[in-house]
Formats: C-alpha cells, structure tokens, sequence
C-alpha cells in the first residue's frame, strides 16, 4: 500500500480534477525512487518522482519500502515505454497511410486536367471539354486532325444550353471521331405503348457481322414535341437466331420494362462470296467509266489496278 506525504497533499490537489478521469498519461514519463527521512505518521520512506511529459511535469508518490518503491519504478517505466511505442508506430503508420493516399490522389489529378482545346498539342495528362455544337463544326471542319488528336488527348462532349426540355444529340459522330466522355440529359422512365402493330418488311445487307449490332427502338410521335424513346433492344448480328422471337424492351436505364417486347420474325440469308464479288467488279468497272468521262487518269489507274487485283 503507498500514499503521498503530507508535505505532497497540497501538490496532490492540483491533479485531483485530472486524476477523476481514471487515467494518467504515462507516455514519455519517467520514474526515480529517492529516500524520504521526513517523519510521518503513515510509514512512508521511499519517495517516486514521476517526471511526466504532459503538462503536469512532475508527480511524488510515497511508498512505505524501498522494494515497493523499485517495483512501482520498473512498471512505471515499462508502461512508459511500451507507450511510446504504440503511440511511435501508429504514428508512422498515419505517416506513411497519408504520404500513399497524397500520392494516390495526385496521380489522379494530374489525368484530368481541364485545358482551352489546341489540337496541334495533345497530351495524355489534359482533357478538353465542349458543347455538342462546338464538336459538330470540329467534326465538319478538322475531322483527321480529331481523330488524331484522340490518339492521345482527352475530351468531353456536354449537350448545349438550350436543350431545355432535357433531349439529347446523337453521340455516335463524337465516339467515331475518338472523344471519349460524350455526356447525355440524364431522361424519366415513361411512357404506355398502347399494343401497337408494325408490319412492315425490313432488309439489311451486312457486310461485316463480326462488328455489327442491330437495335430495335421504340418511339412516341408528338406532334406538340420532340418524338420521344419508349423503348430499346440492341443485339450483336452473330447472336441472331432465325424464326419468331421475342425481343424484351429496356428503359432509358437500360432497365427491362415489365411485359414490354417486340415479337419480330427474323429471316437471314448468307449471300454468296461470288456473287459478292461480281458486284464488287461491276461497281468498279462503273467507277472507272464515270473516272474516264471527267478525264481523271490517275483516279482511272488506281481502279483499274484495284479491279485487276479482284479478277
């Protein structure tokens, strides 16, 4: 059992309040036992002294025997230590969390970097943004340089200002000239088909199946507005299958709409490579009459050579 002196009772009150919170930081304190020869009616002969590094700077502890004096030194000093540590690795691991996150995150920026459109100077750590109209007249005017500038640079098609009733543009001109964010009016689910009917008979000459899709949409014809989507299905060429089908609708979400499909019948006819090619030749032997008429000889050359390499 320990206790403080009586000449410590007066120090003691000043911690009184701190030491009501049922804890003491101990991390870079330190403890040494002196002899205490004062007389006192509680036994006590050792004296700790606490040095702690809190603002409490120092702390005495009485103890009746110098074993029971080393004892308390030695767990205090432990305890001590073993702080510092702990406190010395989380630290270091805060450090070095905050130093790869930093680095993370500026590795990021420096992709996104917002600059005024130079199609001369692309770089893979810029982006350039434009209103859809902007693009249309780059796509008119610079169509080779855009695409050779998407070959290395970034860009962002956004719709124009005035599409106030949230319509959209076709993006497929900007994605075939390399511009990689093309944004959209974010649309509403809506709209009841009311069971409509088509029929109509449509053929499609596929010359490249292994690229090609084909999309089924759905629309509603206002005459007071925009026609607006009611529904779409887009599926590759190779996955077609002959006979009737059931084609299942999706949303602006690219959500399923709940009973909503196209019953289609779907036909497919393999043209033969032959007579693909007689008509390959045939356009190319009326190329070179029309090439003749403007007296375009090089023009004449070039198909003539292209026609002899197809006999």
């Amino acid at each position: 059992m320990w206790c403080l002196p009586r000449s410590a009772q007066q120090q003691l009150w000043k911690y009184y309040n701190f030491l009501q919170k049922g804890n003491l930081d101990l991390r870079g304190a330190e403890a040494a036992v002196e002899p205490y020869e004062e007389d006192n009616p509680w036994g006590i002969r050792f004296i700790i002294r606490l040095m702690l590094a809190s603002d409490y700077q120092e702390l005495k502890i009485g103890c009746v025997s110098e074993q029971q004096a080393k004892d308390w030194k030695d767990k205090i000093n432990r305890v001590a230590a073993k702080g510092d540590l702990a406190s010395a690795t989380v630290q270091t691991r805060q450090q070095e969390t905050e130093q790869r996150i930093s680095q993370e995150l500026s590795n990021l920026v420096v992709y996104f970097q917002c600059v005024n459109f130079k199609v001369e100077r692309p770089s893979p750590y810029e982006i350039s943004s434009f209103p859809e109209s902007k693009m249309e007249r780059h796509i008119q005017t610079i169509p080779k340089a855009l695409i050779d500038f998407h070959r290395i640079g970034f860009s962002r098609v956004y719709p124009k200002a005035t599409r106030v009733d949230s319509s959209n543009y076709n993006p497929v001109p900007m994605w075939n000239h390399g511009c990689q964010m093309v944004s959209l009016n974010y649309q509403t689910g809506g709209d009841n088909g009311l069971n409509p009917t088509w029929c109509h008979l449509m053929g499609f000459k596929v010359s490249n199946p292994e690229c090609a899709l084909i999309r089924f949409v759905v629309g509603d014809d206002d005459s007071l507005r925009e026609p607006s989507q009611i529904g779409h299905a887009t599926y590759p060429v190779l996955c077609l299958r002959e006979g009737f089908r059931s084609v299942p609708l999706k949303n602006h979400y690219s959500e399923e709409i709940e009973l909503a499909s196209l019953l289609i019948h779907l036909k497919i006819e393999k043209i033969n490579e032959t007579v693909i090619k007689d008509k390959l030749k045939y356009e190319l032997l009326k190329m070179i009459e029309e090439a003749e008429k403007n007296n375009d000889k090089e023009r004449v050359m070039h198909l003539r050579s292209d026609y002899e390499r197809r006999k």
